[in-house]
């Protein structure tokens, strides 16, 4: 992630920051890499949020200040942030999910599976991909619970899948479907298997 010019780089050692990072020159970059402190474990991703840098770690949920971590939430094992909203985000955990809203950070109850692979659609369904199924979830109203319907329970536990959001809509692939959620929350099947190189696990990179 580059943030205020500074270059940060998550990896399985920890966090490290390259101080006055140019994009337009980076091999004239003057700083020296620095393990951030208190960073060491797992740095699964960053994240800016609200104008902060986020840091999901194997240890929790931490706001980057500079050359330091300050904790944001406990919570063992964040993986990733996506966004729900202008103002709201959904982490995914190692057990569920949590809300960011503004300052506040809270636990969403009714799904307890590792959110390791998930997006949320135009229409604020999130998408989870994992060994027992496929759950298409949706938030209640005050946005404290969700409730899941699970899809595709037979041949997830086989094919590893792939998620990934492309503009306004949610591709879902294994070597047995590709799922197309597009921005009215429509579903259409096999969406895309006459425009790729036959049936096999695709992946979407960033």
């Amino acid at each position: 992630a580059y943030y205020k010019g500074d270059l940060y780089l998550g990896t399985n050692q920890g966090l490290y920051r390259l101080p006055g990072f140019d994009v337009e020159h980076p091999t004239e970059c003057a700083g020296k890499l620095e393990l951030v402190s208190g960073s060491l474990g797992q740095v699964w991703s960053l994240a800016e949020v609200n104008g902060e840098l986020l840091c999901c770690h194997n240890r929790g949920l931490f706001r980057v200040s500079g050359n330091k971590l300050v904790s944001v939430c406990e919570e063992e094992g964040f993986w990733r942030i996506r966004q729900l909203d202008e103002k709201t985000w959904i982490a995914g955990t190692y057990r569920g999910f949590y809300l960011l809203d503004g300052k506040n950070v809270t636990r969403l109850q009714g799904v307890d599976d590792t959110a390791l692979q998930f997006e949320i659609d135009a229409t604020g369904v999130i998408w989870l991909c994992t060994l027992r199924a496929l759950q298409r979830i949706e938030m209640n109203d005050s946005r404290t619970q969700l409730r899941s319907e699970l899809l595709y329970e037979d041949p997830i536990p086989h094919n590893y899948v792939n998620i990934a959001r492309v503009r306004d809509s949610v591709f879902i692939a294994s070597t047995d479907f590709v799922l197309k959620v597009s921005e009215d929350g429509s579903r259409s099947e096999d969406y895309a298997w006459s425009m790729l190189h036959g049936r096999q696990l695709y992946q979407f990179v960033e």
